[in-house]
């Protein structure tokens, strides 16, 4: 068995990798990447993988961050891209109502039309083009589901 870590902030990478090699942890790796580079880049990743975990990052992979610009703001676009990494199962939980974002999360005004867009409901019918999913509960406040890749 063997794990990939990504992550768009060094700091964090550096972090996994030292914690990883002080417990001796031999068959993890920790990349500096964004989902698009490791979907773009899939063999030199060694993906798709079997296992895909997204826990409290998917409003910022719609909306974008101060770590990467780069948004999809688009639900089907995203769920695109993930089944390019994921030939398995997808783990999948985090902020999916506008009323859920912290006021951090900057909406780019040509991107106000997105607003509407950015529901459970929609989230979930694009999920079902790429993935089987089910809802298994809650993680915290947030929906946790676990989607299968078609």
């Amino acid at each position: 068995v063997r794990a990939m870590g990504i992550d768009l902030h060094r700091p964090f990478v550096e972090t996994a990798g030292a914690v990883s090699e002080h417990l001796g942890i031999d068959n993890a790796q920790f990349e500096y990447a964004s989902i698009s580079e490791v979907a773009d880049n899939i063999d030199r990743f060694g993906g798709p993988f079997d296992s895909v975990l997204l826990v409290g990052t998917y409003h910022y992979l719609f909306w974008g961050s101060d770590l990467n610009p780069h948004a999809y703001f688009d639900h089907d676009a995203i769920f695109a891209t993930l089944a390019k990494l994921c030939s398995g199962r997808l783990i999948l939980s985090g902020r999916l109502e506008m009323s859920h974002l912290s006021s951090s999360c900057r909406i780019p005004d040509q991107h106000r039309s997105k607003v509407a867009q950015y529901t459970t409901e929609h989230f979930v019918e694009a999920a079902k083009r790429h993935f089987d999913v089910e809802t298994v509960g809650h993680l915290g406040k947030y929906p946790l589901f676990v989607m299968t890749a078609k």
